[in-house]
């Protein structure tokens, strides 16, 4: 699993790109990010779109990345067709 970061601040957007298996592989560079968002972060795109599987773990780790974008008003846009996509794009203030 590989996740690639990228920040637009005259947007303040971040975009997040995970490929490969989606597991807990991806937790330590989703918890390193999640220390230190950007500020005057607005908004988070999740591009699942090139994820192959989804773990629990991944699911866990991509529903903790939600709650921590919450308390600072960001929303969060998903890409991808998968169940998983359509499930954290259900939340509150998100959009697929």
């Amino acid at each position: 699993m590989s996740m690639s970061v990228s920040y637009a601040p005259e947007n303040a957007v971040l975009n997040l790109r995970f490929d490969g298996n989606l597991d807990i592989s991806a937790a330590m560079p989703v918890c390193d990010l999640c220390r230190r968002f950007p500020r005057g972060l607005k908004r988070c795109v999740l591009d699942l779109s090139r994820v192959e599987r989804v773990f629990d773990s991944g699911v866990a780790l991509l529903q903790m990345l939600c709650q921590r974008l919450a308390p600072l008003g960001a929303e969060v846009s998903v890409i991808g067709d998968s169940v998983i996509a359509r499930r954290l794009a259900a939340g509150p203030g998100n959009s697929v």
